[in-house]
């Protein structure tokens, strides 16, 4: 069982009692409503999402304090806000383009296939997420599908440590050499068990 938050959602303001509770499922970045066991207890409630770690085991329902738009949201199943998600899949890739020309010391413009970039007798090529670098003597060829593995081939640094970075650099976050640790463990875990160990 995982922790969730838990918003209680009341049929009217003068009701004390929850007529559904509210999950904020980290896996689905949505709420879930689930009905109270006759105005009582909580029952045992499950994610349905395919693939969700929370759809055996469930929550761990925790009582915060959200803001009131957050009850309301979720009360009425509306999309008032926008998910995190999809603001920043819209920004992406304009933030590629950005996290790209900082890797490779010039300007990359998002959309369209930059390069070559000569880096340490590199030949890189960039579009969006996808990258290519080239070698002629030896004759070497090496490619990805995110920016992260392009760091890790330039930098000759981990993914989990990469991937700590960008986001500390993005969002102005310092995070640290601990939760660069941890994103290594991770990372190496999922690269020789797979997800969630299977």
């Amino acid at each position: 069982m995982l922790p969730a938050r838990l918003l209680s959602v009341r049929v009217a303001a003068l009701n004390p009692r929850p007529e559904h509770v509210c999950v904020w499922c980290p896996w689905c970045e949505e709420f879930h409503r689930h009905s109270t066991d006759d105005f009582g207890g909580v029952p045992d409630p499950k994610c349905r999402c395919s693939g969700s770690p929370f759809k055996e085991g469930g929550y761990i329902l925790s009582d915060g304090s959200p803001p009131e738009y957050l009850s309301d949201l979720a009360k009425e199943g509306s999309p008032i806000l926008p998910k995190y998600r999809d603001v920043l899949d819209e920004a992406a890739p304009e933030l590629q383009a950005a996290f790209a020309s900082a890797l490779l010391g010039t300007k990359i413009e998002a959309g369209c296939w930059n390069g070559p970039v000569e880096v340490d007798g590199w030949q890189v090529f960039v579009n969006g997420r996808e990258w290519q670098a080239h070698k002629r003597e030896p004759v070497e060829c090496h490619h990805g599908d995110d920016l992260i593995s392009l760091a890790v081939f330039l930098y000759f640094t981990d993914q989990g440590v990469a991937a700590i970075r960008a986001l500390e650099a993005v969002t102005g976050m310092r995070l640290g050499n601990k939760h660069c640790f941890a994103a290594w463990c991770i990372f190496t875990h999922y690269a020789e068990h797979g997800e969630y160990g299977e």
